[in-house]
């Protein structure tokens, strides 16, 4: 092996080591920040689009605390009373935030084979809000509840 052949490889391995980690950020996370955000109002529209919205629905109960001295783990229970049978059960059941950047927590589909709407999730809060749950019923109903829950540190960084 001659010399300059010796001193191109760390020259090359240097450059790999460098350029390539840049590029593939580059490539592998190009999304704007614009394109992650997933704003309530469009996710909400989406889900409620052309179906009855029963506000503060009676049917749903959500244990969700108040206050919470971090935002970082927010428990949210729902159970819904509801017939699980083949004419009537709850098809869907979504929790949304409503100020942080990507608003759509968790979306879980139901049959009448999984008996009664239930769901236990943790949420993330980047700040004091909003969280609202909207649970679709095979019929294309939506029943609708909001919980404020008041944060004392963000949990989204």
């Amino acid at each position: 092996m001659r010399r300059r052949d010796f001193l191109k490889v760390p020259l090359v391995l240097g450059f790999i080591f460098t350029a390539v980690p840049k590029l593939w950020d580059g490539l592998l996370f190009a999304a704007k920040k614009e394109e992650l955000e997933l704003p309530f109002e469009k996710i909400y529209a989406e889900i409620t689009k052309d179906k009855k919205v029963v506000k503060d629905a009676k049917e749903l109960f959500l244990k969700i605390p108040d206050e919470v001295a971090n935002g970082r783990e927010v428990p949210v229970e729902i159970d819904v009373d509801y017939p699980a049978d083949e004419k009537k059960y709850i098809s869907k059941i979504t929790v949304l935030t409503t100020k942080n950047l990507s608003n759509l927590v968790v979306s879980a589909n139901f049959t009448p084979d999984t008996g009664t709407g239930y769901l236990f999730t943790k949420v993330k809060l980047k700040e004091s809000q909003e969280i609202v749950v909207l649970c679709e019923t095979n019929g294309g109903r939506v029943f609708e509840k909001r919980k404020f829950v008041k944060t004392a540190i963000g949990g989204c960084a």
